[in-house]
């Protein structure tokens, strides 16, 4: 996905949520959310306030680090956050742990690369 390079933070993170459908919040004011499913089977979870507040943050880190939202950017975002320093709730953090070893597994070095990057950012 290209974001606009003369945008605000604020306009990249509207054309993000534009291009893969998300309403304007990102999903933040949703009482449920879905991180598995495919088609017809999905889980549903209860949107907890560690996840509304931690989601835009991860938004906003999709945008500027570039890892698109799909599985393997996933596994490489999870990666870089876990690198990059803990959210203030630590059920954010371990939600992480998780799609950091999937992504270890799935694409080690795309995986290693964006923790290291996360290291110096």
């Amino acid at each position: 996905m290209e974001i606009d390079p003369d945008a605000s933070l604020k306009e990249a993170v509207a054309q993000f949520y534009s291009h893969h459908g998300f309403p304007v919040d990102g999903g933040m004011s949703d009482k449920r959310w879905s991180p598995v499913g495919c088609r017809d089977l999905k889980v549903y979870l209860p949107n907890f306030e560690w996840r509304r507040r931690a989601l835009p943050l991860h938004d906003i880190h999709h945008v500027l680090t570039g890892y698109p939202f799909r599985p393997t950017g996933e596994f490489e975002m999870a990666a870089w956050e876990f690198a990059a320093g803990r959210y203030p709730n630590p059920l954010s953090t371990l939600f992480c742990l998780p799609l950091v070893s999937m992504g270890t597994c799935v694409v080690p070095k795309r995986s290693f690369s964006a923790f290291v990057r996360g290291r110096y950012s």
